[in-house]
């Protein structure tokens, strides 16, 4: 998946902790897919302008599900660094990509949600960092033990 905050001042960079990332499907809303965070501490996103896959603040993580599913949404956990203070995020771009030789390879959604993600404190982590939780809608079915990048 690649999430992107678009736009943020320059001066902050929103990190995603992809240790925390959650997808939910329809039948029951049950969590399908979870990591859970370390809050060792923030460290900076890809900013992989130069190789076709680049938004401003920009993550990838992969999965792979035993069974098809339909995603209705995706949770993540986010952080602020240099400086440590919340910034200004209009809209979120989702993307959900398939996968070649373990990398991202052929976009297969992409989703523009205005607004912050319900951006919600959580917690300072190790390094003195706010972190934040956010949730986006997500309408795709995925295909059994296929790996997907969001």
């Amino acid at each position: 998946m690649a999430t992107s905050a678009q736009p943020v001042k320059s001066w902050i960079t929103l990190t995603f902790l992809f240790a925390c990332l959650v997808l939910t499907s329809a039948a029951s809303q049950a969590r399908i897919y979870t990591q859970n965070p370390d809050f060792n501490d923030a460290s900076a996103s890809q900013n992989d302008t130069a190789n076709g896959f680049g938004l401003f603040a920009q993550s990838f993580d992969d999965f792979n599900l035993g069974a098809a599913y339909t995603l209705t949404r995706v949770v993540w956990i986010g952080s602020y660094f240099n400086p440590a203070i919340e910034g200004v995020i209009t809209a979120w771009t989702l993307q959900l990509w398939s996968d070649v030789g373990g990398a991202p390879a052929a976009l297969l959604c992409q989703l523009n949600i205005a607004g912050t993600g319900s951006e919600m404190f959580l917690q300072n982590d190790n390094g003195g960092n706010p972190t934040y939780s956010y949730t986006l809608p997500i309408g795709y079915t995925t295909v059994a033990n296929t790996t997907y990048w969001l």
